[in-house]
């Protein structure tokens, strides 16, 4: 393990205090060894970015909190997305349609529209998540998030990734 990648929903958490995740996080954070990288992927920044822009649009005005919060995150080690990183999305993206699809059907090129198998929901798997996933894959990097459902999924189709375990804090 070579440090920690801070996904979406772990950063607004974190770097927001009023968020109903923030103590979750903050003890998370806090418990990682004193100097241990930490990144947050350019993904983070363009969903962080695309909040703030879709509540202007609405409102007229920027969110205080979110400018902060983009603020914030970029003064973090961002990870791009390289040629690497694709071929790990490419692996990720396929450990999770073998784990869980009918691969003799027809299936959406979203995978948050894949039908699961077993159950005939949805899979709700975020591409975005996908990308940073094969972010933390890339660099042999614990992915921190809150987002249970993709620790489930992700974690069973695709055994060598790595995540924080929130839970037990």
């Amino acid at each position: 393990m070579d440090g920690y990648l801070l996904d979406t929903c772990f950063v607004s958490a974190l770097l927001d205090g009023r968020h109903k995740n923030y103590e979750l996080v903050r003890r998370a954070d806090e418990s990682i060894e004193v100097g241990a990288p930490r990144f947050v992927s350019v993904v983070t920044i363009a969903e962080l970015m695309f909040g703030l822009a879709l509540h202007d649009a609405a409102s007229g005005t920027p969110h205080p909190r979110a400018s902060e919060v983009l603020k914030r995150a970029q003064e973090y080690r961002i990870r791009e997305i390289t040629k690497h990183t694709v071929l790990e999305y490419v692996e990720l993206r396929k450990n999770i349609a073998v784990t869980y699809l009918d691969l003799s059907k027809d299936r959406s090129r979203w995978v948050d529209q894949w039908i699961e198998k077993l159950t005939s929901k949805k899979l709700q798997v975020d591409e975005n998540d996908l990308w940073i996933c094969a972010q933390a894959r890339e660099h042999n990097l614990v992915l921190m998030t809150t987002d249970e459902k993709m620790i489930e999924r992700v974690g069973k189709a695709d055994p060598a990734m790595q995540f924080f375990p929130l839970i037990s804090l």
